[in-house]
């Protein structure tokens, strides 16, 4: 008995662990807890429950009168693809019973305790130049833009990593980083030469607009998961609103620094450009999501089916129904790759999402509802939110017109429909 207790308590605590490192590895909400359901009942747990927020995870095991809780507090982090891919296949070993649950959790510590290296820092800071430029590009650019986007770019990197280490300097990244790229903008506009500053702002800040949020946020309440949706959304809210007033006032500093600023139109670059800057794009996703070598060439080949779909898809359906189409290829690539290669699917269909999210689309409408321009504010807004309930809806039709049928998740389908089986008997016998 006290054996069985034992294998018990370690089960919970690699199940209560892994949901804490796919949650901070960037893992949606929704689905941990029906990973962990699965597993736990894959391992033997007795009347298993998960909670999962975005700031706390928690785990029950056995019948009501007897209940074991087990709680962890965690706070979130960005997304790290290598990460989630390791962990991926820790639990699939561990489900799989390859690992015991012991084996599993020395496997989690050791990946816990591995560190970004130098080389890996300086990555980083490359990867926020570069996606500035490929968004300069594709947001119509020309080559001083870009070069300028670039530089803002390495700055805002420069700085992600000093908040990294400064707990105070983090709480006012995002709003300090864009007072800066606004006054780097206004003074280059003014001393330097005309360019166009509002995209170059833009396409510098870009790595720190929450489409990406906004629309797993969506992605949660359409899953009927409305704590976790609720909070996302309510943090995406409050970053644009802090990139909104630091831009503001970086404006604003700029202007009474250096004088006025000379905007002008840019010149855009030729349509083909657009497929290099997507290349430029995965090859930034591949050093800021920290993916695994071997995933390197899915990564890009994701971010340029999905410049070629969303621009096609525009062309021939509409910007909204453009967007739908692109996710729903990308959610079709991605799951495909999950059934060869045996690998998780967010490998392709992250970095492809973070392409068609449309955190410029909120950022101009919080933009024109600062500058009193409240109808055309409203309007974007509105956008905003059907562009990303696109990019949603089409995941989910991907998922349902080729599921991936992953090991976890054929566990998650097999649990969900017995706990509603159950559910719905339980009510009957109630009844009766």
């Amino acid at each position: 008995m006290s054996s069985q207790m034992e294998d018990h308590t370690e089960a919970a605590e690699f199940v209560l662990r892994l949901g804490n490192a796919l949650l901070e590895a960037g893992y949606p909400i929704n689905q941990i807890r029906e990973l962990l359901l699965a597993l736990s009942h894959k391992l033997g747990l007795p009347h298993p429950q998960a909670y999962v927020t975005p700031t706390a995870i928690e785990v029950t095991i056995g019948p009501l009168s007897h209940q074991h809780r087990a709680l962890l507090l965690t706070s979130p982090k960005g997304i790290n693809l290598g990460q989630l891919t390791q962990l991926d296949t820790v639990a699939s070993k561990v489900a799989a019973g390859v690992l015991t649950p012991r084996d599993g959790l020395l496997r989690l510590r050791q990946l816990s305790a591995r560190r970004r290296s130098t080389r890996g820092v300086l990555l980083l800071g490359l990867s926020y130049a570069l996606t500035a430029a490929a968004f300069a590009s594709t947001l119509g650019g020309g080559p001083k833009e870009i070069m300028v986007a670039a530089l803002v770019g390495t700055a805002t990197g420069v700085l992600a990593i000093m908040a990294q280490l400064f707990v105070q300097l983090d709480r006012i990244f995002p709003p300090l980083a864009a007072f800066l790229a606004s006054l780097f903008a206004g003074w280059w506009s003014s001393q330097v030469q005309p360019l166009a500053g509002d995209l170059v702002t833009l396409a510098g800040l870009v790595v720190l607009l929450p489409g990406f949020t906004l629309t797993v946020s969506l992605q949660e309440l359409a899953s009927r998961d409305l704590i976790a949706g609720t909070v996302r959304l309510t943090s995406t809210f409050i970053t644009l609103f802090g990139l909104i007033l630091g831009v503001a006032l970086g404006g604003q500093m700029a202007e009474r620094l250096f004088g006025p600023s000379h905007q002008i139109a840019a010149s855009p670059l030729p349509t083909w450009t657009y497929l290099i800057a997507a290349l430029a794009a995965g090859l930034a996703y591949i050093f800021r999501l920290q993916v695994e070598p071997r995933d390197a060439v899915w990564v890009v080949m994701a971010c340029v089916i999905d410049v070629l779909a969303s621009r096609g898809g525009a062309l021939v359906l509409g910007a909204q129904l453009g967007a739908f189409a692109a996710a729903l290829l990308v959610g079709l690539v991605s799951n495909l790759f999950t059934l060869i290669f045996k690998r998780p699917a967010a490998v392709m269909q992250v970095p492809g999402i973070i392409m068609l999210v449309p955190g410029s689309i909120g950022y101009h409408s919080f933009e024109a509802l600062l500058t009193f321009h409240t109808v055309t504010g409203v309007q974007t807004a509105f956008q905003m939110f059907v562009t990303a309930m696109a990019l949603v809806y089409g995941t989910f039709v991907a998922n349902l017109l080729l599921p991936s049928r992953h090991v976890l998740r054929r566990l998650a389908g097999a649990v969900s429909r017995i706990e509603t089986v159950l559910v719905h008997s339980g009510t009957g016998r109630h009844e009766d």
